[in-house]
């Protein structure tokens, strides 16, 4: 090769090397996507994500096939995006039950926290504290007051140690510096039957689930546990206006991917799942399912309230006493 052949070979290596995230973003996605869901078909979180995934599809040009790998509290389909190749063709439909996770369990086979990269948060949903309507309760202050009156006698169910339900309520005993009996169940049902039979005092309990109930007078609403009013019942107050600012603990959903995914398909996909959000059409479906839209607008806006999600957790989770040592 002559030298005038060796410097236009380097000038034409240099602006591929340039041009190369631009002219992958551009061909993104040749193929169809993967969305694996740590959850068996049919459920909320399954719902929820194939609403986005099908409108992503439609803005991407390519299919979203969700790929459903439910099993040990969402951790084997967290860990085989883990293992996946950081392509952007591989989307993990997250949620807070791999925040608790990994605050409970320090030997994942995967570090939640360093080896998946934010794309954009899709909803919270709300639970609620609810009581019993035999108790002499109907506000939280009124709550607060009988507990303590009648310190560790009161009692409240959950779906099982370590859960969401479980965990909110220890963090609420412990900003009203109140003590409550916690009676563990085998899942969310049988929880929320003996709550709705006079069983156990109170709870906290997903809002899709509790809500019939509280409008059948079976159960009595106290306040729910997002900073903001749930639109699925904007009548409930929050328990952060009743004197306990800050408190904000949620289920929430959202679409990450391997760390190391190029940046431009990172942008890609959060600006297209943001877009999707601000319709009002998904709104309203969002509603519906019973949960409320709460989008981040960036990547790195998700990827600070996911670390911010893991610290509370895992405060909690060290005050409680669960969990070992990383």
């Amino acid at each position: 090769m002559n030298l005038k052949s060796h410097v236009a070979a380097l000038a034409c290596a240099s602006v591929c090397l340039l041009s190369g995230p631009s002219a992958f973003a551009q061909q993104y996605p040749s193929k169809p996507v993967r969305l694996v869901m740590p959850y068996p078909a049919g459920g909320s979180t399954d719902t929820v994500g194939r609403l986005v995934a099908e409108r992503l599809g439609a803005a991407l040009g390519q299919t979203i096939v969700v790929d459903n790998r439910p099993g040990a509290s969402a951790q084997i389909g967290t860990d085989a995006v883990a293992r996946s190749a950081a392509d952007g063709y591989t989307l993990l439909m997250a949620t807070s039950t791999n925040a608790i996770n990994h605050a409970l369990n320090p030997k994942l086979p995967y570090d939640f926290s360093k080896d998946f990269q934010a794309i954009a948060l899709i909803a919270k949903a709300a639970q609620v504290l609810v009581v019993h309507p035999s108790l002499p309760a109907r506000s939280v202050k009124d709550f607060i007051a009988l507990a303590k009156a009648k310190p560790g006698q009161l009692s409240y169910s959950s779906s099982g140690t370590g859960t969401s339900g479980h965990l909110a309520m220890e963090g609420f005993t412990r900003e009203a510096k109140i003590s409550l009996i916690h009676v563990p169940y085998k899942g969310n049902a049988p929880a929320l039957n003996d709550l709705i039979g006079g069983q156990v005092a109170a709870g906290f309990v997903n809002i899709v689930s509790v809500l019939p109930h509280v409008k059948g007078g079976r159960l009595a609403a106290l306040g729910v546990s997002t900073a903001k009013r749930s639109a699925l019942a904007p009548e409930i107050p929050t328990i952060a206006e009743l004197g306990f600012e800050g408190f904000d603990i949620a289920a929430w959903f959202g679409i990450m991917v391997p760390a190391g995914t190029p940046a431009p398909v990172i942008d890609r996909l959060g600006q297209e799942i943001v877009a999707i959000l601000k319709t009002p059409e998904m709104q309203q479906r969002l509603v519906k399912l019973g949960v409320d839209r709460a989008t981040t607008e960036s990547p790195k806006e998700f990827e600070a309230f996911i670390d911010t999600d893991i610290k509370r957790w895992t405060r909690l989770v060290r005050e409680i006493g669960l969990g070992g040592k990383r």
